[in-house]
């Protein structure tokens, strides 16, 4: 899935879940990768045929976030991405809520090429630590076509209070800012009693602002997944854990 093609090799470990309660939708992630370059060829490096490579550059970045489905009678995030439930008519719904994320990046030697440091102030960074925490709102909705096909997208901003600590040969600096996020997901489908097929987006951005005004960073993660899925009726005793698990993501008392 991941050929190298000149680019070197990236080892990784990526780790993420959304889940979708009826009122409350949660995404949880734990990402670790080791081993970039530098887009597009030639770009600071002398050959320019080859790409620039860097298998000591490790990114790391763990997060979660929560937000209330205000609309959840109307609107179903389900229906669009888990393939649990069947939206039949158009809806939108406003959400609320915060997310955390903790990460860091480290490499042997300065992040910039050296043939590069003239251009970015950053240019002796060579590692970053950094959380975010902080509410966002968004919106959310679903355009559903004769009750079967359907597309839903959702965009999220989050007004984040970001530290990051820098790290060069010669110092460390810690700085904090405001720092705007900004979150989108989209899916689109076919739904039925029966079937479901879809193919969804899932896209997070992480915009640091470190010591440097306007020469910050950004970490973007996310997903691709298409879903061909046949609906099974669950037998009672396990509907009735389903129901248990419902209520404890909607944060009510189980029964």
């Amino acid at each position: 899935l991941n050929p190298d093609k000149g680019k070197g090799k990236t080892k990784y470990i990526d780790l993420q879940t959304h889940i979708y309660g009826a009122k409350w939708k949660y995404d949880i992630y734990a990402q670790f990768y080791k081993g970039y370059y530098l887009n597009p060829r030639g770009f600071g490096i002398a050959d320019k045929n080859s790409f620039y490579k860097r298998s000591d550059i490790l990114v790391n970045e763990l997060g979660v976030s929560a937000y209330h489905i205000y609309n959840s009678k109307q609107f179903s995030y389900r229906a669009a991405f888990t393939q649990s439930e069947w939206q039949k008519k158009s809806a939108g719904t406003f959400l609320l809520g915060g997310s955390v994320t903790l990460g860091g990046i480290t490499a042997d030697s300065a992040l910039v090429p050296a043939s590069l440091s003239a251009n970015y102030p950053q240019s002796a960074i060579k590692s970053i630590g950094y959380i975010e925490f902080g509410p966002g709102a968004g919106y959310a909705y679903t355009f559903v076509w004769k009750e079967n096909w359907f597309f839903s997208a959702t965009a999220t901003i989050l007004l984040d209070i970001g530290i990051v600590a820098e790290s060069s040969a010669a110092s460390n600096t810690t700085s904090s800012h405001i720092s705007p996020n900004l979150m989108l997901r989209a899916g689109l489908g076919y739904n039925s009693r029966d079937w479901n097929i879809n193919f969804y987006w899932v896209n997070n951005r992480t915009t640091l602002e470190g010591q440097f005004p306007g020469a910050g960073y950004s970490v973007n993660t996310g997903s691709l997944r298409l879903t061909v899925a046949k609906r099974l009726v669950p037998w009672p005793e396990l509907r009735r854990i389903l129901n248990r698990v419902d209520r404890l993501l909607d944060g009510k008392k189980a029964t």
